[in-house]
Order: C-alpha cells, then sequence, then structure tokens
C-alpha cells in the first residue's frame, strides 16, 4: 500500500469533471484515487462498507454513487461479487513505462479475481503505455515448454558428459557445478555435441593421463574452456569417431531418465 497517491493537475481542466460531475462526485472521485486501498495496476479490492466509513457516506449513499460512476460517469466499475473496483482511465495517469512500475501492474494483476477487469487492463490498459505484445499467450506457454524441455536436456547432458569423463580420468568432478555447467552449455550453443565431448575426453585422457604433469589438466574448465575446437581437431585424422551405438546410448539414457522421473513423480502424486 501506497503512503501517497499523486493527483494529476489536470483532474480540475478535465471536461468530464467540469461539465458533469457535483461537487460530491468529485469528492467521491478524489476518494476513489487516493483511498489507502488503491494500487499501481488500478483495480483494488474494497467493500461498500469499507467506503462508507472512510467517506461518512452511508452504504446506500455509496451503491448510488457506484452505480452513477458505472452508468452514467463511465468512469469507474465495481463487481459485488469479487468486492473489486476499477478506476477506467488510471493508467494514463499512474503507469509509467518504467519495468519496475510494469513488473509491480503484472504482479498485482495476477492478484485479481475479477475476469473481466483482468481482461481490461491486458487489452486496453497495457497496449496503451507499452504497446501491442504481439506474443500470445499459448506463443509464450510454448516458448516456456521449449525451453523447459532444452534445460532438461541440457541436465542430461551435464551428467552423461561428466560421468564419461569421471570414468576416463578416474575422478570425481560433480555435475552440479555451475561453471562446468556454463562450460557445457557454451559449447552445446556453439553447435559442438554429445560426440565431439567423447572425442576431446578420449584425446586428451589419451595423452596426458600418464603424464604426472599434466594429468591435473584432465578438468573441466581446460578440456571443455576456449581450447575445446583446437582439442577436438587434434590428430582428427587418428582419431577414432564414437560409434553409432555410443550415440544411441545418449538417447536411450536421456529416455530411460525421463521415464524413471514420470514414475517417480506419478509415486509422489499417489502417495499425497
Amino acid at each position: 500500500m501506497a503512503l501517497y497517491r499523486n493527483v494529476h493537475v489536470s483532474f480540475w481542466n478535465d471536461t468530464k469533471i467540469i461539465d458533469e460531475m457535483t461537487p460530491e462526485d468529485r469528492y467521491f472521485m478524489l476518494y476513489l484515487l487516493s483511498n489507502p486501498h488503491t494500487n499501481q495496476v488500478g483495480c483494488y479490492e474494497i467493500s461498500v462498507r469499507d467506503i462508507s466509513k472512510e467517506t461518512g457516506y452511508t452504504e446506500e449513499s455509496i451503491k448510488k454513487l457506484l452505480e452513477r460512476f458505472e452508468k452514467k460517469l463511465k468512469v469507474a466499475k465495481y463487481s459485488k461479487k469479487t468486492k473489486e473496483l476499477l478506476i477506467l482511465n488510471w493508467h494514463k495517469y499512474n503507469w509509467t513505462s518504467s519495468p519496475k512500475v510494469r513488473a509491480c501492474i503484472e504482479k498485482e494483476l495476477k492478484g485479481l479475481k475479477n475476469k473481466d477487469f483482468k481482461d481490461y487492463i491486458n487489452n486496453i490498459c497495457i497496449p496503451y503505455i507499452y504497446g501491442i505484445d504481439t506474443h500470445t499467450q499459448e506463443e509464450k506457454e510454448k516458448e516456456e515448454e521449449e525451453e523447459q524441455e532444452q534445460s532438461e536436456n541440457n541436465n542430461y547432458y551435464y551428467k552423461y558428459i561428466i560421468d564419461y569423463l569421471n570414468k576416463k580420468t578416474l575422478k570425481n568432478f560433480k555435475v552440479t557445478t555451475k561453471k562446468t555447467q556454463s562450460l557445457i552449455r557454451a559449447r552445446i550453443s556453439e553447435g559442438f555435441s554429445y560426440e565431439d565431448f567423447v572425442q576431446v575426453i578420449d584425446t586428451k585422457t589419451n595423452e596426458w593421463l600418464n603424464n604426472k604433469e599434466m594429468q591435473k589438466y584432465l578438468r573441466p574448465e581446460t578440456l571443455f574452456g576456449n581450447k575445446f575446437e583446437s582439442y577436438l581437431n587434434q590428430n582428427a585424422k587418428q582419431s577414432t569417431s564414437i560409434s553409432n551405438n555410443e550415440s544411441k546410448e545418449l538417447e536411450e539414457y536421456i529416455q530411460m531418465s525421463r521415464r524413471f522421473e514420470n514414475v517417480q513423480n506419478w509415486w509422489i502424486s499417489i502417495s499425497l
């Protein structure tokens, strides 16, 4: 809840205020704009009883004013079911293009109960200040699903690659290390495949494993760093490509992990 609410000076020059509103209307309008229940989005929950107590009007008078403001003046709407009040032009005088303001608006918007009020804010108010978002909700959900799937795939790659590295080097690197994940993700984004990681691990393990001075460099930050491509092309003609069976093994591992997670989630759901 804000401690202060600004009222734009143009309020007193507005033709609707001057031509259509009585002194009582103006007082009630100022109350709707500045009462302690107001929020950033311009739609807030408030009861007729609370309005009556804070303005000094009877509840019957409040009901008449709310009806007049909606049907005749068309400046506000009130939902008896959700007890939410929507100020129609709030966004014109209280919103800015600030990302912080928009984040606050979107957060408060999620808490609204009245669907018509939410639709009005999404389809009229937000485009007025921030422009039209060309992404539909369905497209956004699809993108989020794709990002989630990509993230899950990356997790499988992290595990399979580090497991292979540990097996070849007889070490115990952790899959959960953020730096290691970042290096693997960076190489994947550059177009390198799981087979490329295996080839680099094989090449450098064969070269460094029995060398006491170089053994310490058999680590993710060295193997998967900026020299990854040069390691990959080292002795390329002599390197043996990963077999088709090994390629299939990765896919089978990913599918098996997903099935295990699905069974685990199912077991948790029936146990609750």
